[in-house]
């Protein structure tokens, strides 16, 4: 289906600009994965079903879970380089102590 076709199926009767749908939710820094993400067969499929407000909030939920999923990594990255470090020091205060020992 061609882009303006699925536009015209949806209920709302117009047709945005190309790239409305990254400055309507000003994540301009995301275009690649909005590019990405809107040219899916799912994206088309809802849009063309259900209109232009369910895809909106297809790809805003897929944003969102997005950036969770980036949040959760940076944070599990970040106990395990405490865990680390923790670790880190134990064996050191081991080794200080078994050198001064000997």
């Amino acid at each position: 289906m061609a882009y303006t076709q699925m536009y015209t199926c949806g209920p709302s009767h117009v047709l945005p600009t190309i790239g409305s749908l990254a400055d309507s939710i000003n994540r301009t820094e995301d275009t690649s994965f909005f590019d990405f993400f809107c040219s899916t067969p799912e994206a088309e499929s809802i849009r063309a079903t259900f209109g232009e407000v369910a895809y909106q909030q297809y790809v805003e939920q897929a944003l969102v879970s997005r950036q969770a999923r980036a949040a959760r990594a940076a944070e599990i990255s970040k106990e395990l380089a405490s865990k680390r470090s923790t670790i880190q020091r134990w064996i050191t205060k081991i080794r200080y102590a078994y050198t001064e020992t000997n």
